[in-house]
């Protein structure tokens, strides 16, 4: 079968016209898939995956300034997702916060993601211009070892008058087609000397989006 040159629009002689019909069913097959392709990808930018978790559910501490708090949010402190992994992670298919590899992440693309530390609280007297740092990596599994892609965090100091703390920290990140090797390592840690650290229930806010693919929708 012959095709013009504008378009390339089928030019059947007398001997194609049997197979005319075959070519034209093919070529609806391939549009059909194409278009389904963009619903997909439409329907993945305009209702992307988002996780909001609120913890923990049970107060954490106190413990001291030599100490390091590590974050982990189970799925009883999620608030809001509208995605699941696939594969499942270690904890199953529901995602949440924590430093082990494939349980926040289950696409590739951009994502934006933060946290806000609502409470702090001393457990007695507060340190004058003290810190409180929270630190956020975001690391892949690799065969040499955990790779840092992104490195985030606050750091605060607080006044002899105040008994709690707020504050927040975001980043965004691309994360490839092995997102399942991912992980977010996310610690926190203060300088009061003057006594202990809380963090009570429902004292940390973590979130995060995926904003869209690093690559653009074709167009037919």
């Amino acid at each position: 079968m012959n095709f013009t040159d504008i378009l390339r629009l089928p030019c059947p002689g007398d001997n194609d016209y049997a197979a005319l019909p075959i070519y034209m069913q093919r070529l609806a097959e391939e549009i059909e898939a194409k278009i389904l392709a963009q619903r997909a990808a439409i329907a993945l930018e305009t209702n992307p995956p988002t996780l909001i978790q609120l913890g923990p559910n049970a107060a954490i501490g106190p413990f001291g300034t030599a100490s390091i708090l590590q974050f982990s949010l189970s799925t009883n402190s999620t608030i809001f997702s509208n995605y699941t992994l696939n594969p499942p992670g270690p904890f199953g298919d529901q995602p949440r916060l924590s430093s082990l590899s494939g349980t926040t992440f289950n696409s590739s693309g951009v994502w934006h993601l933060g946290f806000a530390v609502i409470a702090f609280v001393a457990a007695g007297a507060v340190t004058n211009d003290s810190n409180r740092l929270v630190r956020a990596q975001i690391g892949k599994q690799t065969p040499s070892g955990t790779v840092t892609v992104e490195s985030f965090g606050r750091r605060v100091n607080a006044e002899s008058t105040i008994a709690t703390e707020y504050f927040t920290g975001q980043t965004t990140v691309l994360i490839d087609n092995e997102f399942t090797k991912y992980n977010i390592d996310m610690v926190l840690t203060h300088a009061n000397a003057a006594s202990n650290m809380t963090v009570p229930v429902n004292g940390l806010l973590f979130w995060c989006t995926r904003l869209g693919s690093a690559e653009n929708i074709e167009v037919l």
